[in-house]
């Protein structure tokens, strides 16, 4: 069976044409080796994988005499892989954990090479094997690996770019602990914006209200010293502020309680 996956992969191209379905001659392939693929249950019952030996050669593979995009021995890995994903023979805890480890590291290696739509089908599989697991840690980390991995597959250049935006603002919802940083920014910029427009009052009126203002709306008593200009500028900031919070609060719900 070994050798079934290494001839197949050795003659497989990988494929990252946006107008073809996706992994359609990967999946073709995985089809294939089903059908001559018999797991023992002697072997299900030892909790190691089957193709420990392939998973072992894509650590540091060598070189091929036709070189790829990655190693045949990465794509030899990637199929022994999603064969023991689809086993007929449930996978138990243990080889769950060890089959979700192997996908991250194909995942890795295809997104080193530019095979991003490869490495969006290796972090799903092993974002729902740590999911199987009860492994949340590492569903966040691979569900923040597999949202990186779409935003550059992704064909729309706009598309790819509020996809990164999205990663530095909050690691796509998994890091809300980075708005904060946001948060601090957003407060600098304001408070330098105010003391430089200036606005009426003095510089410590001005900085504290600015500091004060993130958090909600000043009213028309505190505004009434302010000049026009500044005036605007803390309504802007408290409209930021408010989306701002929300936004964090939420992801942090989130988090806290996977919603």
């Amino acid at each position: 069976m070994q050798d079934r996956i290494l001839n197949r992969a050795l003659r497989y191209r990988p494929d990252e044409d946006a107008n073809r379905p996706i992994l359609h001659e990967f999946d073709e392939k995985v089809e294939e080796l089903l059908v001559h693929y018999t797991p023992s249950v002697a072997r299900n019952r030892s909790h190691a994988l089957f193709f420990h030996q392939l998973y072992k050669a894509a650590i540091d593979p060598e070189p091929d005499d036709v070189p790829g995009p990655v190693p045949s021995a990465v794509i030899a890995a990637f199929l022994a892989a999603e064969l023991e994903f689809r086993s007929p023979l449930r996978l138990s805890g243990r080889q769950s954990i060890q089959l979700a480890e192997e996908f991250e590291a194909v995942a890795g290696a295809c997104s080193a090479a530019g095979l991003h739509r490869h490495a969006v089908r290796a972090y799903q599989r092993a974002k729902a094997l740590h999911r199987m697991t009860e492994d949340t840690d590492g569903e966040d980390r691979c569900g923040l690996l597999l949202a990186r991995a779409r935003t550059a597959a992704q064909p729309d250049p706009w598309r790819r770019r509020l996809g990164r935006l999205a990663d530095i603002l909050c690691g796509y919802g998994y890091r809300p602990s980075w708005l904060l940083g946001w948060v601090v920014a957003q407060l600098a910029f304001f408070t330098a914006l105010v003391l430089a427009i200036g606005g009426g009052e003095s510089n410590w009126n001005l900085a504290y209200m600015a500091l004060t203002t993130f958090l909600g709306p000043l009213g028309p008593g505190n505004l009434a010293q302010v000049d026009g200009a500044a005036q605007v500028v803390f309504g802007v900031e408290s409209w930021a502020g408010a989306l701002t919070m929300a936004v964090y609060f939420a992801l942090l719900v989130r988090r806290w309680f996977r919603l």
